[in-house]
């Protein structure tokens, strides 16, 4: 028989479920920060996406990204005092949320939002399109 009190505790650790919401809903914050940022810095007429906004195309586009986003945060978060040696604050979380969305979104472009690589990726199509 499993003790689920037992469990939890050892899901969570040392912070309570109230403690996890709290961090969850900066980390959400930090998310859609860096979405913003992000959308605000993308191709506004890509031949990818829709013309005019489409709810169901942004979800599609996106579910995977946010699931990935969602399994980092708990990864990170239970074992956040390990990594760093002190206890989570509010505004780790939102830094969290910016930084693990900016890495889920550099992941699922295929390292092309990274200056550098773009600008080395753009030079070698020219060079392999002979101009």
């Amino acid at each position: 028989m499993i003790n689920w009190i037992e469990y939890w505790e050892r899901i969570l650790g040392t912070m309570s479920v109230t403690e996890l919401f709290v961090y969850l809903t900066f980390f959400i914050v930090g998310v859609i920060i860096y979405s913003i940022i992000d959308v605000r810095n993308s191709i506004k007429y890509n031949t990818s996406t829709p013309k005019s906004f489409r709810l169901l195309f942004l979800i599609k586009d996106n579910f995977l990204r946010w699931i990935a986003n969602i399994l980092l945060f708990f990864i990170i978060l239970r074992f956040y005092d390990n990594i760093t040696g002190h206890v989570i604050t509010e505004f780790d979380a939102l830094g969290l949320g910016i930084n693990v969305d900016l890495l889920v979104s550099i992941m699922k472009k295929g390292g092309q939002q990274i200056g550098p690589l773009k600008k080395y990726r753009e030079d070698m199509i020219k060079k392999f399109n002979g101009g």
